[in-house]
């Protein structure tokens, strides 16, 4: 058996659907093979797919030739993205599905049999029936314990192979297995693979033929959230005979709409989480830039146009009108802080109480171009939630500033350029800055609130 060997086959196609339930009824989004970055919409136009599954031949199946790997990066892999029309007030849940095509090898799920191997030789030791007698100072053997017990780690089922007994295992909080089918996949939300994978399962032989749920009941709003998945082939507990075998399937992705009203609204103030909130629309006074948009947007507005202006010429800022507009207020009738930043408070409101809180910040195609590596592009920060979305976090910062401005400081992510500072920590507090004394945060204890 060779871990190390290269998946040599092509990911040479998907199937990709959507459905969006209103009430108890579906309406199914047509398959369409053979397209990249492509948004498929329906009824409303509120749900949107996004799918890349590394298409070679406009083939319908996901189909590769699966060989034994130690970790889960070397599998088959694609991606499929999930969002709501930000011009839609619904929220939803989604759910993935694998589709395992009979054409799928069983064998795949099936562990090889243990046995003692000659380091020197690679063939067999006879008449070695366990690991300690492999191992002990008159054989010297290697172990191939495909089938037999082994230390497994239950965040990613990958194997942890220094641990060989059950104590050590379990000291180490790794789950004691016996055999289990060596097919396996992991869901990721994040490129790199950072992080352990958001679901994971092992695939058997029953579920050949089937749809098998591999990510469930996970919320879907307006940011555009991709999923990595991964089905891949543990290589300890598999030989020679694992070799090039055929896999065959597809992903389904379905979304569900929700009862409860999802509203997103746009601050500088003050708010926490857990907060209830009056939604009643008013006439208002708003600032409109060529750049940001309407100040409105922003949770921004004023009673009378002279106090609109008055707040533009203040502030300096350029290529921005007042006009009337309607607002939902999201806080108290309070003066907002200076918006003309490239960053300010987003809340989740349910049911007038507020539910989750971001640090919205943009990269401008100026600054992109003034710093190579970073994207252009409008991105999110979750806090407030104990450090949930810790890893989905980095990643956003990763999309927006690349490697060369970020810093990995163990429970913190930080990255810095000229006029733009944003970062995420593991205990669920984010923020962003200019770098002057102006900043957006959202606490640890939901708390958020903006300053200059």
């Amino acid at each position: 058996m060779n871990n190390t060997k290269k998946l040599i086959g092509a990911i040479i196609g998907v199937i990709m659907f959507a459905a969006l339930i209103a009430g108890a009824t579906y309406a199914a989004l047509s398959r369409t093979a053979n397209t990249t970055n492509a948004t498929q919409d329906v009824a409303s136009l509120c749900f949107l797919i996004d799918y890349n599954i590394n298409n070679t031949d406009g083939s319908q199946d996901i189909t590769g030739t699966m060989f034994p790997s130690g970790t889960i990066a070397k599998g088959l892999n694609g991606r499929v993205g999930l969002k709501i029309n930000s011009s839609c007030t619904l929220n939803g849940t989604g759910t993935l599905k694998l589709h395992i095509n009979n054409t799928t090898s069983s064998a795949l799920t099936t562990p090889a049999a243990s046995y003692c191997e000659n380091r020197s030789t690679l063939e067999p030791i006879d008449g070695i029936t366990t690991e300690a007698a492999c191992k002990a100072d008159n054989v010297k053997g290697r172990w191939r314990g495909y089938g037999d017990s082994y230390c497994e780690n239950p965040n990613t089922l990958e194997r942890m192979p220094d641990y060989t007994t059950q104590s050590d295992c379990t000291s180490h909080s790794g789950t004691w297995k016996t055999g289990g089918s060596p097919l396996k996949y992991a869901v990721y939300n994040n490129a790199n693979l950072t992080g352990n994978p958001i679901s994971k399962g092992h695939i058997t032989s029953s579920d050949i033929g089937k749809d098998i749920t591999i990510y469930d009941n996970f919320p879907i709003d307006d940011i555009q959230q991709y999923y990595y998945i991964y089905i891949w082939l543990d290589g300890y507990q598999t030989d020679n005979t694992h070799t090039e075998l055929p896999f065959s399937g597809y992903i389904s992705a379905s979304a569900i709409q929700t009862t409860t009203q999802k509203i997103y609204r746009y601050s500088t103030q003050s708010v926490q989480i857990g907060q209830t909130i009056a939604l009643e629309p008013r006439q208002a006074w708003c600032g409109i830039s060529t750049e940001f948009g309407s100040s409105c947007d922003f949770g921004m507005s004023w009673g009378t146009q002279s106090e609109c202006e008055a707040y533009i010429s203040e502030h300096n800022m350029e290529n921005t009108t007042c006009e009337q507009g309607t607002v939902t207020p999201i806080s108290y009738e309070t003066n907002p802080t200076n918006l003309n930043k490239p960053f300010y408070l987003r809340h989740t409101i349910e049911d007038n109480v507020v539910t989750e809180s971001y640090v919205g910040f943009i990269v401008t195609p100026e600054m992109a171009s003034a710093n190579q590596g970073m994207t252009a592009g409008t991105y999110y920060l979750k806090g407030g939630d104990g450090g949930t979305a810790y890893e989905q976090n980095k990643a956003t910062l990763l999309s927006a500033f690349g490697n060369t401005y970020c810093t990995d400081n163990s429970s913190s992510f930080d990255c810095y350029v000229s006029g733009l500072n944003a970062s995420a920590s593991s205990s669920g507090r984010v923020d962003a800055d200019d770098g002057a004394g102006a900043s957006c945060d959202v606490f640890t204890d939901g708390f958020s609130n903006c300053n200059e």
